[in-house]
């Protein structure tokens, strides 16, 4: 694991700078099943963005290209979208063809020919001129080829775009079709370089344009952060906390967190090799609480002890996550745990701890490749709220507890393997150094940063 200078007190993030082979199940924190993001046709996109005139019919989307642009989303159950977008370069001088970007020329597909010959019917003689004179070369040079790429029906597997490799071109000019002799093969063979966007909240001034991609239901105008609900623990639940001494009892009697965590970021792939990787992740609307009872009975002479405890074991975050079938799929699981020291003498019961707010600016940067360019910020504004009460007895103690919440953040990457990243978040440590006589606190408490070792 790969720790980041950061500073804060409140988190540190690991990213592991070893990665699985890309056959090899993955390390801690797997991707669980969540959204599946789908091809968004790459035209109705940049007409929703605003960024082309719907309508307008170019020839030049016949032309290869060193690089193309995908496009792949899904609403979330508010209506807003979901959203990655991969550039794919060019593997081995390939250039790329792209269906989506002049299939509003009125150019139908057909690809089930069991030849291996994938054939395109054109609407108009300028269009059928326009490709030939493009796409001729692949039958003049003796390496001439090209890469296609299609999501239509019966191309590929459902919902999914599919590279072909065109090494040959006959043409029909009576019915205006071309024929290509195309070989489906896996994306392994054609996508080594790319880079993907994934997770950004960006404006969509006119969503509805994307109702004829594979979006269901309403589309909001604004596309939304990867989400991960990291609520767990139940509130008012008693759990005791073992410490192995006698004379000192603890329970949890009211531990736990509610929110979430807001993600996107930024790969970039070439040659089959990671090189660079950004991670940024933010709080939503998370609360912890730590609220817990100690029953002490001790003889006069302070008794030192610490403790630790996993309240919450490392488990996935079901349904969280999206994944890009056959290029990327994210992950999280989460774990939570507490500790803390006491020193005491004395009988009493005294209930203690802290309820703390995290506020939504802050945010927490990871950059695998660069550790200068990583970052948290905002976590010193958190909202406490102490709780001490002493219920009877007296008694002399220092007592301090803490609470941290761990998220793990697993990536698989096509080509490149298995990615993690940890989020430790140590909130401030509660301290209290007090006298207690029939009830009474005597001694203020007080907070400490817990520091990162």
């Amino acid at each position: 694991m790969r720790r980041f200078p950061i500073t804060s007190l409140s988190v540190f993030a690991l990213i592991s700078p070893v990665f699985t082979s890309m056959t090899a199940p993955p390390q801690a924190s797997s991707p669980q099943q969540g959204t599946t993001l789908k091809p968004i046709n790459i035209a109705d996109y940049e007409a929703s963005m605003g960024l082309q005139r719907r309508g307008s019919h170019h020839l030049s989307g016949l032309d290869p290209q060193n690089l193309t642009h995908l496009v792949y989303g899904s609403p979330d159950d508010n209506g807003q979208l979901l959203l990655a977008n991969m550039t794919l370069y060019a593997p081995d001088e390939l250039p790329i063809v792209l269906f989506e970007r002049f299939e509003e020329l009125n150019i139908s597909v057909k690809c089930q020919d069991d030849k291996g010959t994938l054939s395109l019917t054109f609407g108009s003689t300028d269009s059928w001129d326009y490709a030939n004179r493009q796409w001729g070369y692949v039958n003049e040079a003796d390496d001439g080829k090209f890469v296609f790429i299609t999501n239509k029906d019966g191309c590929g597997p459902d919902d999914q775009r599919q590279p072909y490799i065109v090494s040959n071109i006959t043409n029909n000019a009576a019915t205006l079709t071309t024929y290509l002799a195309a070989q489906a093969v896996p994306w392994s063979d054609v996508a080594g370089s790319y880079e993907l966007e994934f997770g950004h909240a960006v404006p969509v001034p006119h969503a509805h344009r994307l109702k004829r991609s594979v979006l269901e239901g309403n589309v909001n105008d604004t596309t939304t952060t990867f989400s991960f609900n990291i609520s767990t623990g139940q509130p008012g639940q008693r759990t005791n906390i073992p410490t192995d001494s006698e004379g000192f009892e603890l329970d949890c009697i009211n531990c736990f967190i509610d929110g979430f965590f807001d993600v996107h970021g930024h790969a970039l792939i070439k040659d089959f090799k990671l090189q660079d990787l950004t991670f940024t992740a933010s709080p939503r609307s998370v609360f912890a609480a730590l609220e817990l009872e100690a029953i002490i009975t001790a003889t006069d002479n302070p008794k030192p002890l610490t403790y630790s405890h996993q309240l919450v074991p490392d488990l996935p975050i079901p349904g969280a996550g999206p994944t890009i079938p056959g290029i990327m799929s994210i992950g999280a699981s989460l774990s939570y745990s507490i500790g803390g020291a006491c020193a005491f003498s004395g009988s009493a019961s005294v209930e203690f701890g802290v309820n703390a707010s995290v506020p939504d600016s802050a945010q927490i940067v990871a950059d695998y490749k660069n550790q200068e360019g990583s970052s948290v910020s905002g976590f010193d504004s958190l909202e406490l709220t102490p709780m001490l009460h002493i219920n009877n007895e007296s008694a002399s103690m220092t007592l301090s507890t803490f609470s941290q919440p761990e998220i793990k953040f697993g990536i698989d990457l096509f080509m490149v393997g298995h990615v993690d990243m940890i989020l430790v978040i140590n909130l401030p440590e509660f301290t209290a150094n007090l006298s207690a006589q029939n009830g009474t606190c005597l001694l203020p408490v007080g907070f400490q940063d817990k520091k990162v070792g």
